[in-house]
């Protein structure tokens, strides 16, 4: 739930146009679903990276204008 957080409130108003689904492991946060832009994927990774304890992000994100 920590992640997900940190990626919509790095996104702020943008997120509503996101579909983002997180699923997180111990040390590993997997992200999955669409996003409209690169400049929100690359966000998106980095607001979950940034989280404590997160070790490994496996971006499965794509591009949906």
């Amino acid at each position: 739930l920590e992640v997900e957080h940190s990626i919509r409130a790095t996104l702020g108003p943008d997120a509503a146009a996101t579909d983002i689904t997180v699923t997180t492991s111990p040390g590993t946060v997997t992200l999955s679903g669409t996003v409209p832009s690169w400049k929100q994927r690359h966000a998106a990774v980095a607001a979950a990276a940034a989280v404590g304890g997160v070790r490994t992000v496996h971006d499965h994100l794509t591009i949906s204008p």
